[in-house]
This record gives structure tokens, C-alpha cells and sequence, in this order.
């Protein structure tokens, strides 16, 4: 049975580069063009699926958090490194597209759905997804905290229900 935590759990990440046309709000003022440039620039280097692209633009003590039942908090590029990898693995065709997307002077928050069609069962955390085969869209938001221009801290909130309905099977592992 899923419960709201499952719910929000991550089984892909990332933001395509920020688009003309998405909403973009700034509720504590303008954030400088070099902010708006760097979330810019960190959507592109999803958009491109190079995981050292990605990882260029975090700091060396770099979190990434997927919000999964029974998944740990990746800390440092090596681990932060391996979570993106797997990200492309289980979805090859992976691509976000931009729906809003709002700053502050350091943070982001990235509205955006993410084109699916895993091939192979997956399993994050402790659910394990056998794919239908079909392609489909996950709602998804990212929270991005920067330091010095670089993500410091990237979080993932994803639409489950939408996995769990596109999946032939759905299993809790132990």
C-alpha cells in the first residue's frame, strides 16, 4: 500500500534548462543575473546527461536528497556522482521540460515533468518498478540551495502515483 511518503519519492531528477514561456517569480525581489545564469546553466548541463557537467556545478560537500522510502542522503561528489549515473541508467531517454520555475538570491525551486520509458525493472529505495514499456510524464520539483554559484544542496520531490501506475509491478523489497 503507498502512503504520502512513498509518494514522494525520486526514481529520476533533474531540470531541463530554464525556457522562455515557463513561469518564472521571484518572491523576495530579482535575484542577480549571475544566479538567474547559473540555474540557466545548471538545467543545460541536465539537458546534456553529462554527469561530470553536472557535478562541475556543486560544491565538493554536495548533498543530494531522494525523497525514497529508504534511501540515505547522497554526501560528496562521489556519492552525489553515483546517484545521477543511476539516474540515466534507469531512464536512458531521460528529459525534463520546464513548466515554472522561482528564485530567491540563492535558491531555486524548478517546476518540471520528466519524459519516462524505463525498459528494465528499477528499484529505488525499497520499491522495486517493473516498467509497462510505455512512455509517460512524472510531475516532479526541484529545491536547489547554492553557495558561491554552485548547488550546495539539491532535493527532489516526485509524483509516485504516476510510476506506480505506469508500472506492470510494484513490489516492496524487505
Amino acid at each position: 500500500m503507498f502512503h504520502v511518503r512513498q509518494a514522494l519519492f525520486t526514481l529520476v531528477l533533474g531540470a531541463s534548462a530554464v525556457t522562455s514561456g515557463c513561469a518564472t517569480s521571484t518572491p523576495q525581489g530579482s535575484p542577480a543575473p549571475a544566479f538567474s545564469n547559473a540555474v540557466a546553466a545548471y538545467g543545460a548541463a541536465w539537458a546534456s546527461r553529462d554527469v561530470e557537467r553536472i557535478l562541475a556545478l556543486h560544491t565538493d560537500d554536495t548533498e543530494f536528497t531522494l525523497f525514497v522510502d529508504g534511501v540515505e542522503t547522497a554526501r560528496g561528489r562521489d556519492a552525489v556522482r553515483r546517484q545521477f549515473a543511476w539516474v540515466f541508467e534507469t531512464n536512458p531517454t531521460y528529459a525534463g521540460r520546464t513548466v515554472a520555475v522561482h528564485m530567491t538570491a540563492d535558491f531555486a525551486t524548478i517546476e518540471y515533468l520528466i519524459a519516462m520509458a524505463p525498459q528494465n525493472p528499477f528499484t529505488p529505495g525499497r520499491w522495486r518498478f517493473t516498467p509497462t514499456g510505455d512512455a509517460y510524464d512524472v510531475r516532479a520539483i526541484d529545491m536547489l540551495y547554492f553557495l558561491d554559484g554552485l548547488v550546495r544542496a539539491k532535493h527532489i520531490y516526485l509524483d509516485a502515483e504516476a510510476t506506480r501506475a505506469n508500472s506492470a509491478a510494484v513490489a516492496a523489497l524487505p
